[in-house]
């Protein structure tokens, strides 16, 4: 199981534009032309249901009933920048405690040559 940090849901309504997310969405496939296809999440009949996005799509399409069902207000998953901003700093983090391991950068620090 992943961090669920990585993750979060964007309320919208119509179309599914990505510059205006202001965040990536997460990719859940590909159409038979090769379009992506996002994740978004519906209420729908007393329900909340997993329906597909995409920036050629009215709507998110929601397969419910053997029919596909277009539904204006949906939530888009879309990737957290947040957590990408920790994941980043953990690794730099991990990165500067084993340069201060390092013998040469204690010599260096030893003798004040910075």
């Amino acid at each position: 199981m992943g961090d669920s940090r990585a993750i979060r849901w964007v309320a919208t309504s119509n179309e599914l534009n990505v510059q205006e997310l202001y965040a990536r969405p997460v990719e859940g496939g590909r159409d038979a032309k090769g379009t992506r296809l996002y994740i978004a999440r519906v209420r729908y009949d007393g329900g909340v249901h997993a329906a597909k996005a995409g920036e050629h799509l009215p709507g998110a399409q929601l397969a419910f009933n053997g029919t596909e069902v277009k539904i204006n207000v949906s939530d888009r998953l879309v990737w957290s920048t947040r957590c990408v901003s920790d994941t980043v700093a953990e690794g730099l983090r991990s990165i500067v405690l084993q340069l201060n391991e390092c013998p040469l950068i204690r010599f260096v620090r030893f003798h004040s040559f910075w």
